[in-house]
């Protein structure tokens, strides 16, 4: 047993080795995307913007400027010139309204800004006339009672009575 200890030893030592020469030889991938000539935001504190950036996959191989994306150049790599504009990797719009937008948006009536039902109401009236008559009117999102100086959602009688 002692006598096979260091034979598998070496022989780790040996793969070790043989892998660690093969990746110093071996040239990182190129980029996918490079990005140059721009404002990028990093929202890394130790290195806040930057005017190059690389991209892998799905993952930021690379970020500086053009020096430091240079080593990811390839025969496929697409670069695109941003001509200073600006940047901002990893922010994600979590909550649109762009398809009910598309749907509905030209019968929507909106209530954010009324301080009062009679003025909630007005609007929809006015909302109302100027569409054909068979066409849907909606109040939607961004208003709630509270905000009415009556504090109260209105009722079904008044909806009636402004359309």
């Amino acid at each position: 047993m002692i006598r096979l200890m260091p034979c598998l030893l070496t022989r780790k030592a040996l793969h070790c080795l043989r892998t660690a020469k093969g990746a110093a030889t071996t040239a990182s991938p190129a980029a996918d995307i490079i990005l140059h000539n721009g404002n990028i935001i990093t929202l890394n504190d130790a290195q806040p913007q930057a005017s190059a950036l690389a991209i892998s996959g799905s993952r930021i191989v690379a970020i500086g400027d053009d020096t430091a994306t240079n080593e990811w150049r390839g025969d496929h790599t697409r670069p695109i010139a941003l001509q200073g504009k600006t940047v901002i990797p990893g922010l994600t719009n979590t909550h649109s309204h762009a398809i009910r937008g598309g749907q509905t948006g030209t019968f929507e009536t909106y209530w954010y800004d009324s301080p009062s039902l009679k003025d909630a109401l007005d609007k929809l009236r006015a909302d109302a006339n100027r569409r054909p008559h068979d066409q849907w009117v909606a109040v939607v999102g961004s208003w709630i009672p509270a905000q009415f100086a009556e504090n109260r959602a209105p009722t079904v009688a008044e909806l009636s009575h402004a359309l």
